[in-house]
């Protein structure tokens, strides 16, 4: 007499600890793909995935319960609260896109902006309106040499300490400008807004922009907190020239943690109304 045995699936190996690290740190360094979802859905996956070894792990524990009480603002949702309607925008530093920014201002023509070879080529994100302008941007007019880095969203104008160093694929010269020069002969909307994503040339851009700054309702700024770059500004030193300026300090977009490379941050105008407070409570779903 034959007795039916049903087939079992193989069993999958629990995921081992390094594993597990492994899997949140891909998540923490994704960027934009992560941005702006309170528990991403890659998170959602891992997370089950990896099922209770994951939380029976005290530190993994830790970033999870930081994932999910501190969720990214960098969503297109919360950048349409938080900023100042404009008609155009300067995406400095964009590497693939900023697809979170682009749908926070379908309407406005976008003007991206980078040193790296053809941007167009680049792009994995585009907005519906813009104008490709291949340059470097600083503080004054003239030429840079290039650090292109074997990750394109890595490479930079300036050195990187012990803190960041990564692969330089090889280097480059490269036409620099100022936003300044580059704003009055190319640019002709009035109401304007800019995201600087530089690697370390935040804040020589800024001051490369002086006479055009008035100009800019809003300023998006990735912002060195820790020392990644050789002679680099501080945190400080960008919230003083803006503070100048007339453009003032608003919020963080990432989730705070104790120690942090950079900060995606947004200063607004003075005298912007969001300062005395929402008109109604903003969302963080």
């Amino acid at each position: 007499m034959y007795q039916y045995v049903a087939p079992t699936r193989p069993s999958t190996p629990a995921p081992t600890t390094n594993q597990q690290v492994t899997a949140l740190q891909q998540l923490e360094r994704k960027g934009p793909a992560v941005k702006g979802t309170a528990i991403s859905t890659s998170f959602r996956r891992t997370f089950k995935q990896v099922g209770k070894t994951l939380v029976a792990n005290p530190a993994l524990r830790r970033r999870i319960a930081h994932h999910m009480t501190s969720p990214s603002l960098f969503r297109a949702k919360h950048l349409k609260q938080l900023l100042a309607a404009v008609d155009a925008v300067l995406d400095v530093g964009v590497n693939d896109g900023t697809p979170e920014l682009y749908r926070a201002f379908p309407d406005a023509h976008f003007y991206l902006i980078d040193a790296q070879g053809e941007i167009d080529a680049m792009l994995k994100h585009r907005p519906k309106a813009y104008s490709c302008v291949n340059v470097a941007l600083g503080a004054s007019v003239g030429e840079a040499t290039l650090f292109r880095h074997a990750l394109t969203g890595r490479s930079t104008l300036v050195s990187r300490t012990s803190l960041t160093k990564s692969e330089i694929r090889c280097t480059q010269q490269v036409p620099m400008t100022t936003l300044d020069h580059l704003i009055e002969s190319r640019v002709v909307e009035s109401s304007l807004g800019v995201k600087i994503d530089a690697e370390g040339s935040e804040l020589a851009i800024l001051e490369g922009a002086q006479a055009v700054l008035n100009r800019f309702s809003f300023v998006l700024c990735e912002a060195s907190v820790m020392n990644r770059f050789v002679d680099g500004y501080t945190f400080s030193d960008l919230v003083s020239f803006l503070a100048k300026h007339e453009l003032r300090f608003f919020n963080f977009l990432n989730p705070v943690k104790p120690y942090r490379n950079f900060y995606d941050v947004i200063f607004l105008r003075s005298g912007d109304p969001r300062f005395d407070g929402p008109q109604e409570r903003p969302s963080l779903q």
